[in-house]
């Protein structure tokens, strides 16, 4: 059911160590270059997919007049990680950003040109931490009407929130919601919506919770984890693809408690089909689809949760923050500093050889 070699005796962080250790091993620095050149355009053609989502997401900004303005695709074929690009606002307010670029086109900028804005220094850089004034994130002013099948609310009406001991934090929470939310959205991405026989390998490999049951304890650790895994165990290993998955995510946040409940609710059929996973359903899916149904406040919590994630991928630079022991009661919070890296592939602790 899971990776773990001893599930009944392991220890969180055991179950920690193994996982980073198993991770190391199965890197392969080769199969990530393949990927990344591309030959036969199987990451171009799935970076071409636009997701029921974010069309709902695009319809509803062009509602209420929104004009985009994109950047031409560009010219090499050797392309790195996805750019951020603005658009004026239709109010004649500050500029726009759709989600890290125009999210219904991918453009991967040039590898000069990610170079050029690391070496660009923090204060100055456009894709600082933390966003200019200047500049605000695209959010639909009147979110899209999402109706559930009969299948899904069959799930919503049986969705109960358990009574626990000690129950876990919102942090807590919203990094399992994320670490799922971005296994399920690879697989969506490379079957284009229709999901397939590989599904819930995929998202079992990609989700740390689903596979060594350890779960992240912050969102930053749910998108490292994630970019790490996705390095290491799916048919398309690509950086591109990966920054398009963080956007992907990141505007299903933005639209609200229902696209993110379905999406959950995908990853639950998955799960449910399975002739062993199904247990996992029952641990993982279950509790969280009822507490995301149920929760006060919820689109608001999703929107600073989708501008978290917005900040960990825009960084350009090492940030010290106050660690908070995510799986332990609020009131319990370490005194130590942890340090966000940016995600990228420098700062992934993968073994790469090659200069």
């Amino acid at each position: 059911m899971v990776s773990l070699r001893d599930p009944e005796a392991s220890t969180v962080e055991s179950r920690r160590r193994e996982r980073i250790a198993q991770e190391t091993a199965d890197f392969d620095e080769e199969a990530v270059l393949v990927c990344f050149e591309d030959e036969d355009g199987s990451v171009e053609e799935a970076l071409r997919y636009v997701p029921h989502h974010i069309e709902d997401f695009m319809q509803a900004l062009k509602a209420e007049g929104t004009v985009y303005a994109t950047k031409p695709a560009a010219q090499d074929e050797n392309t790195f990680e996805e750019e951020s690009t603005t658009i004026p606002a239709h109010d004649g307010g500050p500029a726009v950003e759709v989600w890290c670029g125009n999210v219904s086109e991918f453009r991967p900028p040039l590898i000069q040109e990610v170079e050029e804005r690391a070496a660009t220094p923090a204060a100055a850089s456009p894709n600082a931490a933390v966003p200019s004034k200047d500049v605000q994130l695209a959010v639909p002013r009147v979110l899209p009407t999402l109706t559930f099948t009969n299948e899904e609310n069959e799930v919503l009406i049986k969705a109960k929130c358990p009574r626990l001991l000690v129950p876990p934090t919102a942090a807590a929470v919203e990094a399992l919601t994320v670490d799922l939310l971005l296994a399920e959205a690879y697989d969506d991405l490379f079957t284009q919506g229709t999901g397939c026989c590989e599904s819930l390998w995929t998202i079992c490999s990609l989700s740390t919770s689903l596979s060594y049951l350890d779960s992240p304890d912050s969102v930053y650790d749910a998108c490292f984890n994630f970019f790490r895994r996705a390095l290491i165990y799916p048919l398309y290993r690509h950086p591109g693809v990966v920054q398009r998955l963080f956007a992907i995510v990141g505007t299903r946040l933005l639209l609200g408690r229902n696209y993110v409940v379905r999406a959950l609710v995908r990853v639950r059929n998955v799960l449910s089909h399975a002739e062993h996973r199904h247990v996992l359903a029952t641990l993982y899916l279950d509790p969280l689809i009822a507490y995301w149904m149920n929760a006060p406040n919820v689109n608001e919590r999703l929107l600073h949760l989708s501008l978290e994630i917005h900040e960990h991928v825009r960084r350009t630079c090492p940030t010290q923050v106050a660690n908070k022991s995510a799986g332990l009661p609020s009131l319990v919070i370490s005194n130590k500093e942890k340090t966000l890296y940016p995600l990228t592939l420098q700062y992934l602790d993968l073994p790469f050889e090659t200069e």
